[in-house]
């Protein structure tokens, strides 16, 4: 009985290992192929929240 616990432990492990490494792949062709018009979007947010941010900073002070 422990060896087939074992083997099944075992067995699940590698389902799991490779959906993991699925995933991850499957996630990296995702963001190459769709982050070239990503970074505009970023860095629109990351300009225009300094001054979103900078007075509800201030206000604490």
């Amino acid at each position: 009985m422990d060896e087939s616990y074992s083997s099944t432990v075992k067995s699940i492990g590698a389902i799991i290992l490779t959906l993991v490494l699925f995933l991850g792949v499957g996630y990296y062709v995702y963001t190459s192929l769709f982050v070239p018009p990503g970074p505009a979007q970023v860095e629109d947010q990351v300009a225009t929240a300094p001054a979103q941010s900078a007075p509800a900073a201030k206000t604490p002070s």
